[in-house]
């Protein structure tokens, strides 16, 4: 849910965030053993209902943690010189191994399963994911111009893979996970280039440009956005509020109020149910959190220097998961989209001030692909709101079972604001409804008609 730049320059946090994407496929994987393990429906040709909720939570799972590592690997794109860097060409050659790696093990695990098959490419309405969709993934594994940029790219690896790890040693372990990667799935990928190689073979060179690595990885990130395309119809749109609108949402916010965005054409916003995809917690400045009494409780001091250093010359503060984790961030982060919902808890100060300086227990866990509310030591967007706010006076959530799982969106918080049930709508700006910022009675009734 949400999207995270991940800049060639933040090499720590770009290579983490991929490294995290790997283990969440590699917990993928053995659910997917223990799936095929349990599940009888290649026998009686149907599947249980509860059969039927494991396979669509394990492939909804998929489908998220691949979006996030395209995203992860086009957010390199457009950062200028440093594309042609060693750690750009190992972050991308690693998104890339990843991707078809993860494809490999369901075609190989569930690919003959004609059963499995057909149940992975029927549409899933609540979550937005059309039919035949799990065939299109498998296309893009025998897609010639995109093996021939993956051999390339692996060649030079092979090549280079000490220098390279002297270039760039914060990859250690992203370098030594490629070479993992590359020996395990050598010889598949050698017979299959074998074949059809010639293909693309003469296109693909002349694109190498001058800068081997950096044309390395222009082609792997071509290749990437000819996947994101069947999707994003405006690949190259920069979510944003104009200055106007940003500067009277951060005069409305409060510290403890849920913000609510969506950005248009964004691949994380694919294949999550509802208009509004992504939620975000304000925290506010210093000043104000010190003024509601945080500085007197448990957590604040703790993270008081880093709330303030983080960003001085943007001092608000949002808590927010994105695919790299829970991070304290600027506001800008969550205010970097193009339509907002400010929703205000129904709390007294002094709850509001318990309930932040409970969120802030939360920073640096690692994001949760799987969307399971039941545990608190990996969090999606939305539940960060849920683990800020639950129990705290008379506030309680209904999570509602989606795909297996017990979860929260963030068109559930918008229907809380609704129904003023412990939030109410303060303002909202929807480009496609007005041009103004909306509060109050104007912006639920805005709200409403996307509901």
């Amino acid at each position: 849910m949400g999207d995270y730049v991940l800049k060639v320059n933040d090499g720590k946090a770009a290579v983490a965030t991929l490294l995290d994407l790997d283990a969440q496929f590699e917990r993928l994987k053995k659910r997917g053993l223990d799936l095929q393990s349990r599940v009888k429906a290649r026998e009686r040709g149907y599947f249980t209902p509860e059969e039927d909720e494991a396979a669509g939570h394990l492939y909804i799972s998929y489908i998220h943690t691949r979006n996030a590592l395209l995203e992860s690997v086009m957010e390199l794109h457009g950062s200028g010189a440093t594309e042609n860097s060693p750690r750009a060409f190992l972050l991308c050659l690693g998104g890339a191994m990843l991707l078809v790696d993860a494809a490999i093990f369901l075609r190989d695990t569930f690919g003959d399963d004609k059963t499995i098959r057909d149940k992975l490419n029927e549409a899933n309405p609540i979550f937005g994911i059309p039919a035949g969709t799990y065939d299109q993934i498998q296309k893009s594994l025998t897609s010639p111009t995109n093996n021939w940029h993956l051999h390339r790219a692996r060649d030079e690896f092979n090549k280079r893979r000490e220098e390279l790890l002297h270039q760039a040693p914060e990859c250690k372990e992203l370098h030594q996970r490629i070479e993992e990667l590359v020996r395990q799935h050598q010889t598949s990928l050698a017979a299959y280039l074998k074949e059809r190689l010639e293909v693309r073979r003469s296109e693909a060179a002349k694109n190498l440009g001058q800068n081997l690595l950096g044309g390395l990885v222009y082609n792997i990130q071509k290749s990437f956005a000819s996947l994101m395309a069947e999707l994003s119809t405006q690949p190259n749109h920069v979510p944003g509020l104009s200055k106007d609108i940003d500067g009277a949402a951060r005069e409305i916010l409060r510290p403890g109020d849920v913000i609510i965005t969506r950005k248009e054409h964004v691949f994380t916003n694919y294949f999550l149910p509802g208009f509004w995809p992504h939620g975000a917690l304000n925290l506010g400045t210093t000043e104000e959190l010190i003024d509601i009494g945080l500085s007197n409780l448990n957590n604040f001091p703790n993270h008081h220097k880093r709330i303030v250093d983080l960003h001085p010359e943007d001092p608000s503060r949002a808590l927010e998961a994105l695919k790299d984790g829970v991070h304290l961030r600027t506001l800008s982060s969550p205010l970097g989209a193009d339509s907002i919902v400010i929703l205000r808890p129904k709390l007294s100060q002094k709850d509001i001030a318990f309930a932040l300086d409970r969120a802030l227990q939360h920073d640096n866990k690692p994001y949760d692909f799987d969307f399971d509310f039941t545990r608190s030591d990996r969090l999606v967007c939305t539940e960060v709101v849920y683990r800020t706010y639950d129990g705290i006076a008379d506030m309680r959530f209904k999570l509602t079972r989606r795909a297996g799982r017990m979860t929260l969106s963030a068109m559930d918080l918008i229907q809380m604001g609704l129904d003023n049930r412990h939030f109410d709508v303060v303002a909202t700006h929807i480009p496609s409804k007005d041009t103004r910022l909306l509060i109050n009675q104007d912006a639920v009734e805005a709200v409403q008609e996307l509901s």
